[in-house]
């Protein structure tokens, strides 16, 4: 055999193994590319995923502090309508007659204990309504230990009274029962303006 056909024999089979090799080199790549594809679609879903599951914890977070935020302000709301409530009353108590507010008075002192008494401190202003024939008049159906002994002039004592005993004292101040009212009733006030 020559050496030319020797050589073509070679080259023929070397390029027989070329191709394959060829082949199989495209073939493996061509794997590759797709699991690279596959994998990057992967990574891709994967990473979309956690994106939109971020956005929507995020998103989570925000609604959530806006609904408080929105009840806060409902709540600020509602306590100024009450607190124009409790204003008006107020008002209504300071531009009361002189009679209606002595009853008003009156009936705060009767309902004390009958053995709550002493000294009625009040405010100046309410000096021509709660007067010692006043308390006299109330006295009267009370016992020995609940009498209601003098009037102090006090300017720095609100509108109602404060009753002093010797070792005690009742606050029946126009704030006081306001107060007590406020709290004790809030739920209905509420109920009442807003029909919660």
């Amino acid at each position: 055999m020559s050496f030319e056909k020797i050589s073509k024999s070679v080259l023929a089979e070397a390029e027989e193994k070329a191709k394959k090799i060829i082949v199989q080199a495209q073939k493996k790549r061509d794997e590759e590319i797709e699991l690279f594809r596959e994998e990057s679609k992967r990574r891709l879903e994967d990473s979309v995923r956690a994106e939109e599951a971020e956005m929507n914890r995020s998103n989570a977070r925000k609604l959530s502090i806006y609904r408080h935020n929105c009840r806060l302000e409902l709540l600020s709301a509602k306590n100024e309508i009450i607190d124009t409530v409790f204003l008006r009353a107020r008002s209504v108590v300071d531009t009361m007659q002189s009679e209606e507010y002595r009853e008003m008075i009156e009936t705060w002192l009767r309902s004390l204990p009958d053995d709550i008494g002493g000294t009625v401190r009040i405010n100046t202003r309410d000096v021509a309504v709660i007067t010692d024939d006043f308390l006299a008049n109330i006295n009267r159906n009370r016992t020995k230990n609940g009498q209601f002994s003098g009037i102090v002039n006090d300017k720095n004592i609100p509108r109602g009274c404060i009753i002093e005993g010797s070792d005690f004292s009742v606050d029946l101040t126009i704030e006081k029962k306001l107060s007590d009212i406020r709290k004790q009733h809030i739920g209905d006030i509420a109920r009442e303006l807003f029909e919660t």
